[in-house]
């Protein structure tokens, strides 16, 4: 019998001991946070002018890793995007966490990704991440047109330029024909661009346009541009290009609605419309204007004074930028007609 009871010991502590072994590597319920994390991501609207194509620019799912105290970590993949833009986490290790997150659309491709790091202690629910950076590169094409009847092809030029949100410039190689021009780069960061090309005759101003562009991971963005080239007019016509594609929406007014060649002064002005659904203030965002694609030095006001008037139909964009991803543009034609 005292045999019996000395096996019957020996055997519990075995059974203790297995348990203990595989107990997530040691840590208890007490050294986990009481409640499951969640981690909160956060990032900005992506879509631009010139879009990459068969590529969406809504964020559908994301993939999530970490590590933690004592090796652990965690992975999950194509955790769907919800309102909250959160994904539980569950209870994690107390202690210091560092995660990474990736933001994919609707096809696989990656568009943003961010890190962070937190300590979770007993009581922690929740960690931001913030997607910030655009990983990974994209290829442009951009075709230009305007009229061969106006402008000679022996004559005529490109000079076009793109540059990042950054203000890094970025080479573009084109191919000239008659009417029209193609525009490409490969290897471009993915993230947000300013595409300014200037249609020359003889190196002089013809015409010229500018947009903004979206490069995303392993796509090619394309788009068109058409040039217009400005003849005289006997009657004010005011078009207002607003692109409602763009993150940042606005309209262009004209002051005074009519202006005539005795006007002295004519005045663009710029109003966003779309700031409260992308989190914006008004004073966060800053402004470039541009005369058919040429840069307008000094203008960085949300309107602009003409005070050296152009007769005949003449093509203006303002370009708004604020956080990463946020540049968009809006175009409008100003048509002064002469006496």
């Amino acid at each position: 019998m005292k045999h019996a009871r000395h096996w019957l010991f020996i055997g519990l502590c075995v059974v203790a001991l297995a348990y203990m072994g595989c107990n997530d590597s040691g840590l208890g319920d007490q050294s986990r946070t009481a409640e499951p994390v969640t981690l909160n991501l956060s990032s900005g609207d992506f879509q631009k002018d010139v879009l990459p194509k068969g590529q969406s620019l809504e964020i559908a799912a994301y993939d999530v890793t970490g590590s933690g105290p004592d090796g652990e970590s965690l992975s999950l993949k194509d955790v769907a995007d919800n309102e909250s833009h959160s994904v539980d986490l569950g209870r994690l290790a107390i202690g210091g966490w560092e995660f990474s997150a990736q933001g994919k659309n609707s096809e696989g491709t990656v568009l943003a990704s961010g890190t962070t790091t937190c300590y979770l202690a007993p009581t922690s629910k929740t960690c931001t991440l913030t997607l910030d950076q655009f990983p990974g590169k994209g290829s442009l094409s951009v075709s230009l047109s305007w009229s061969k009847a106006q402008v000679d092809e022996s004559h005529a030029s490109v000079k076009a330029t793109l540059t990042g949100q950054d203000g890094t410039q970025h080479t573009l190689v084109q191919s000239l024909s008659e009417g029209g021009a193609v525009l490409t780069a490969e290897d471009l960061p993915s993230g947000s661009y300013i595409l300014s090309a200037e249609l020359l005759s003889d190196g002089s101003h013809v015409s010229g346009a500018t947009s903004a562009v979206r490069i995303v991971s392993g796509a090619k963005s394309e788009g068109s541009l058409a040039l217009v080239v400005g003849d005289r007019s006997n009657t004010f016509t005011l078009t207002v290009e607003n692109n409602t594609s763009l993150p940042i929406q606005g309209t262009v007014t004209c002051t005074p609605e009519a202006p005539t060649s005795d006007t002295e002064s004519v005045t663009l002005t710029f109003t966003p419309t779309n700031l409260d659904k992308l989190g914006l203030k008004a004073g966060e965002l800053a402004y470039a204007w541009y005369h058919e694609g040429v840069k307008i030095e000094d203008a960085t006001g949300s309107s602009l004074t003409l005070t050296d008037k152009k007769l005949g139909i003449h093509r203006y964009e303002v370009v708004s930028s604020a956080k990463k991803g946020s540049i968009g543009s809006a175009t409008v034609q100003v048509s002064i007609p002469v006496k």
